[in-house]
């Protein structure tokens, strides 16, 4: 993977994972100056959330510096700039951990010999890269039972896949703590960890939207008092993302909106 991807890459609370972090970036730098053909998977790019997001980022930052850049997707996709190849067919299985096995699978195949490098946005054992967004799966290592579950062995045995010691996958991740847990599990080598530090889109930052007069002028549009709390919840996913708890926790407070 181009180097420049990883310029800055954050500073972390662990001095190992500092450590880590310089020696990803001194590597994945001595590939700089040349364009590599690069394969991005993930397992959905609509509906698009968080990963789906900076999938698509880090594709245009990629062509944009020269690269070639192919996405492996399953299922429907929206259209971009860049080749985009569907790996499986819609709902070609009830189960979601049944596609995101196949599709982990299917992509090494897939690009295996035909790529510079790889980068997957799900936990994929074989991948050159992997972008991982999510917490850590497996905290219950000490209860067997669990393991009897085909949906937790499977994502579990995924991500075990790349972060288990001895493993080729280079991580990147978006926090410390995040990074953190996963490297203490599975003693991943600092090494192969990088952290990315945060990063929003410029047109997204729109300070003109954070004025003392827009927010009064907001809150006049939406009849809202001057002097009341608000509480600003967004997510795609509504059961995942504990939409549940927040109206729980609004009832507590009939001040709030």
């Amino acid at each position: 993977m181009s180097g420049q991807l990883l310029e800055g890459g954050g500073r972390q609370g662990s001095h190992a994972l500092d450590q880590g972090s310089e020696e990803f970036a001194g590597a994945s730098t001595r590939l700089s100056g040349r364009a590599l053909d690069i394969a991005l998977g993930i397992h959905r790019l609509l509906p698009q959330g968080g990963l789906e997001d900076n999938c698509i980022r880090i594709a245009d930052e990629l062509k944009r510096r020269g690269h070639r850049v192919t996405i492996f997707v399953g299922g429907e996709h929206s259209q971009l700039d860049v080749p985009i190849v569907p790996l499986i067919p819609p709902r070609q299985s009830l189960f979601n951990h049944v596609r995101a096995a196949r599709f982990s699978r299917d992509f090494i195949a897939e690009t295996t010999g035909k790529f510079d490098r790889t980068v997957a946005f799900q936990p994929t054992p074989g991948a050159d890269v992997l972008f991982i967004a999510d917490r850590l799966r497996d905290r219950s290592m000490f209860n067997p039972l669990r393991w009897l579950h085909p949906r937790f062995y499977t994502y579990a045995s995924l991500e075990k896949g790349c972060f288990r010691r001895g493993a080729g996958t280079r991580i990147i991740g978006v926090a410390e703590p995040q990074v953190a847990s996963f490297v203490e599990r599975y003693g991943t080598e600092p090494e192969r960890v990088a952290v990315l530090p945060p990063a929003i889109a410029a047109e997204k930052h729109r300070p003109e939207s954070r004025t003392a007069e827009a927010r009064a002028r907001v809150r006049r549009e939406l009849g809202i008092p001057g002097d009341a709390t608000v509480w600003l919840w967004l997510a795609l996913q509504p059961r995942v993302k504990g939409l549940d708890r927040v109206l729980a926790a609004l009832k507590l407070d009939p001040r709030t909106h």
